[in-house]
């Protein structure tokens, strides 16, 4: 419930000039609250005749046998009325008639109906059916992320009264008993009626749920010791799902890991370790049961179990992917249940190349200033021997970079890291790289395997790899 939500209704009629005739009809204007809400009324009324004077009476009164609400307001012409749902365990019923009559004492009148559902904290709880133990209680809101390790063995139980007092002043409690059965509708669908404490929905509809928000009504009926009540609850149970692929991992045929697989990383089959190698995708949570690889846009394997791994054939016993040098699109989609079915978690899509001693890499840069030669330059491939130098050999202190006399215009040098991340990046003219030094310290390096690649403004590139020790 919120104070804050109010509903503002107009109602107009006109007064009967005939005098002490009640209309034989009369409209009715229905409308459902919850508790702390208000509505907000204008009635007005005029009379046929201009000369004449309206009064409109308006009261209401409580539907409920106890009588628990008594209102009245009047005015010339018209009355303002705000009605704050009051706040009790079980259904409110109020009515309210509105009274105009003209200076002939010709009378019409209107008919309010108000349902004010009703109101208890903590009354609902998230259970495991199987222990009938809560694990949470709520009044108004419930989140359940799918993603829990017991969300198979979770339902909805719903706790009515069987005793209240008509406003908390009030010295004593009406006693209702429990009720003959309670009614679970969600989102419109009548699911369930339970006759027997303890009160549930099916136990199956909690996991099946959908992402979002899903309206649960609760609806209890009472028939015994003379009287009868109805309390309707309604609340929200909005679903989420916390799984995710966190990161992806390299690891070698016997699943020690190589080295992380980030965007932009390069894997080198050349290296040790990476002539049989896996990538491995690893979830927020252990609870999943299956993870859908999608390589360049295509499903490439669904793997029913941790580690779940790019590649591998359980009938032929491989534990490897067999790669092939190019360019690659990897995402990996976590499911809660098997073969991909049931509710998908947050994905995690990278981009990566595979290599084999050298890069074939394709153009993704566009150089600055370019001039028409510099695009025109030939398709032929570069020699790496002869196009770019690295020395020394392993790199200790200081990387020094010669750039051939063949390669002209403007270019960039960038020198990253195996992982694809880039320490240094410089832009210029060729001429500028001709012999060009940078020390290891302003790099940032710590020892391990590395890569310079220049970029010409033709889209061409050119790498070497190097160590620094």
């Amino acid at each position: 419930s919120t104070d804050s939500l109010a509903e503002v209704v107009s109602i107009p009629f006109t007064a009967n000039v005939i005098q002490n005739i009640l209309p034989e009809l009369f409209n009715v204007y229905d409308t459902t609250m919850v508790a702390g809400q208000t509505l907000s009324l204008t009635f007005s009324a005029t009379d046929v005749d201009d000369d004449l004077v309206s009064v409109t009476d308006f009261n209401v009164h409580s539907g409920n046998p106890w009588n628990y609400h008594l209102e009245t307001a009047s005015g010339n012409g018209y009355v303002t009325y705000d009605f704050v749902a009051p706040e009790t365990p079980i259904d409110s019923y109020f009515t309210g008639m509105i009274l105009a009559r003209d200076a002939r004492g010709g009378i019409v009148s209107k008919f309010l109906s108000i349902h004010v559902l009703g109101h208890n904290e903590n009354d609902f709880a998230l259970t495991n059916f199987k222990t009938n133990v809560a694990v949470a209680t709520f009044t108004d809101t419930v989140v359940v992320d799918i993603a829990r390790p017991d969300i198979d063995k979770l339902t909805i139980q719903f706790k009515p009264v069987s005793s209240y007092k008509e406003s908390p002043e009030a010295p004593m409690e009406i006693h209702i008993g429990p009720p003959t059965n309670v009614q679970f509708i969600l989102d419109g669908n009548a699911i369930n009626v339970d006759r027997s404490s303890p009160y549930y929905i099916n136990s199956w509809e909690v996991p099946k749920l959908s992402q979002g928000d899903h309206i649960l009504l609760a609806i209890a009926n009472y028939d015994g010791e003379g009287q009868s009540a109805v309390s309707t609850r309604r609340v929200i149970v909005h679903v989420i799902n916390s799984t995710a692929i966190t990161d992806f991992d390299v690891v070698d045929s016997e699943g020690v890991k190589l080295m992380d697989l980030v965007d932009g990383s390069v894997i080198d089959l050349s290296q040790p370790g990476f002539d049989h190698f896996n990538i491995i995708a690893n979830p927020s949570i252990t609870s999943i049961r299956s993870v859908k690889f999608v390589l360049n846009n295509v499903t490439a394997r669904i793997d029913n179990s941790a580690p779940y791994a790019l590649g591998g054939n359980p009938i032929s016993g491989d534990t490897f992917w067999k790669a092939k040098p190019g360019q690659y699109t990897l995402t990996a989609i976590p499911y809660m249940k098997y073969f991909a079915w049931g509710p998908s978690g947050t994905p995690l899509t990278i981009h990566f190349q595979v290599v084999n001693g050298t890069i074939p890499f394709t153009a993704t840069a566009r150089i600055a200033n370019a001039t028409p030669s510099d695009t025109q330059q030939s398709e032929e491939t570069f020699d790496m021997e002869n196009v770019l130098s690295i020395y020394p050999v392993p790199v200790k202190d200081e990387l020094h970079i010669e750039l051939h006399e063949s390669v002209k215009g403007n270019v960039v040098v960038n020198i990253m890291s195996v992982q694809g991340k880039s320490m240094h990046i410089s832009t210029g003219d060729a001429n500028e790289f001709r012999k060009y030094s940078i020390s290891a310290e302003q790099l940032g390096m710590s020892s391990g395997i590395y890569f310079v690649m220049v970029t010409q403004a033709n889209g061409k590139r050119v790498a070497k790899k190097f160590i620094k020790e």
